[in-house]
């Protein structure tokens, strides 16, 4: 269930057997511009910095150190002894970038930036611009890693990409580790569908709407339907499920009923309880 009757604060329940599993809740007016991606161009090289400034559409410009630009980038092979003259002469004022924010701006600063972009999913994380380091989280027990690894070796992982195994991915089958990695592969190449079709610096992509952050870390193949009662966060949804899984588009579905959403399903006395001071054993 999602609700936002006011557009400011939205909250999220998750419901398994009619009771409350999981509740998150957000507000707009608090804005989280990290992991976002965008198109960006190059504006200025600085040698004695190590980096580039990158115009992505912002009000200030972000800062890219050199060894945050993906070998993808250059025009010809990128070796690690690279000097900063070496970058000067392989980049150029006004070329063209796929960038992540990694740390938002503070104070003088501008935003710290990376081509290496990194896709977060339910169970895994995809980094499209980087090459043959399919990893495992560290949280992942012994008893988890074998199996994981022989997955890996069965799932078609384009080339010149590289997936991340989370730790929600233990347990799970080939079948819905796969589904998760198409999901993220939809991303991306609508990531770069949108980046040649802008003439400017843009957004290309927010993982902070906050919905969509909690689909991508809660939502799974045994979710039922998703009830939305603001209509502005049903578009956004649908149009994300166009994206990804149209087939679960049917089970997406609009409240408009008088009474709230919350109280139809009973949450609102769920979520009393949980906040109550004293609780009944």
């Amino acid at each position: 269930l999602i609700s936002s009757p006011d557009n400011i604060i939205t909250q999220i329940a998750l419901l398994k057997d009619k009771l409350l599993f999981n509740f998150s809740l957000d507000n707009v007016k608090i804005l989280n511009k990290q992991h976002n991606v965008y198109k960006g161009y190059i504006t200025k090289i600085e040698i004695s910095l190590n980096a580039v400034f990158v115009d992505y559409g912002d009000t200030k410009q972000g800062f890219l150190p050199f060894r945050e630009i993906s070998p993808f980038y250059f025009k010809k092979k990128l070796l690690n002894t690279c000097t900063g003259e070496n970058f000067k002469q392989m980049l150029a004022k006004g070329d063209e970038l796929i960038v992540q924010i990694v740390k938002e701006e503070r104070g003088g600063k501008g935003a710290l930036l990376t081509t290496f972009i990194r896709l977060i999913g339910n169970y895994l994380i995809l980094l499209p611009n980087t090459t043959n380091v399919n990893g495992i989280s560290k949280k992942i027990t012994d008893f988890y890693r074998d199996d994981i690894k022989c997955i890996f070796s069965r799932i078609s992982i384009p080339k010149g990409m590289s997936v991340i195994a989370r730790t929600a991915s233990c347990g799970k089958s080939i079948e819905e580790l796969e589904w998760d990695l198409d999901i993220l592969l939809s991303k991306w190449f609508s990531i770069k569908f949108v980046f040649k079709s802008s003439w400017y610096p843009c957004l290309l992509f927010s993982s902070n709407c906050f919905c969509l952050q909690f689909l991508s870390d809660f939502f799974q193949s045994d979710v039922e339907e998703i009830i939305i009662d603001n209509f502005i966060i049903f578009k956004k949804i649908t149009i994300y499920f166009e994206m990804v899984q149209p087939f679960f588009l049917k089970n997406i579905k609009f409240y408009n009923e008088k009474s709230l959403l919350f109280s139809k399903f009973k949450v609102d006395l769920e979520l009393e309880t949980m906040f109550c001071r004293t609780l009944k054993l």
